[in-house]
């Protein structure tokens, strides 16, 4: 969950419930992953959502580089568990020139 004793922006990255991909038919899984530059199909996407729940994952991030450890100074990292997710971290203002 977002820290919020935070009062400036946060950012926050997209996750996808594994189990809620599960339910889903394999046209609409189809090309949701890449292995080498290439689309995967439907029926590989499904096997794949399924390593990540017997690896213990019930979430997983839409954004490749959102991650646990997260690189990103002040976030704590993904969650993969069944209430997980970005938990956030603080955005920088961009400047004005």
């Amino acid at each position: 969950m977002a820290d919020t004793a935070n009062t400036g922006p946060m950012t926050f990255h997209l996750c996808v419930s594994v189990r809620g991909a599960l339910r889903w038919p394999n046209t609409r899984l189809a090309g949701m992953f890449r292995k080498d530059g290439r689309r995967l199909k439907g029926s590989e996407v499904r096997e794949h959502l399924m390593d990540q729940l017997a690896a213990g994952r019930e979430h997983i991030p839409c954004d490749k580089t959102c991650a646990n450890p997260c690189p990103r100074a002040g976030c704590a990292g993904f969650d993969y568990g069944p209430e997980g997710g970005c938990p956030g971290y603080p955005t920088q203002e961009a400047t004005h020139g």
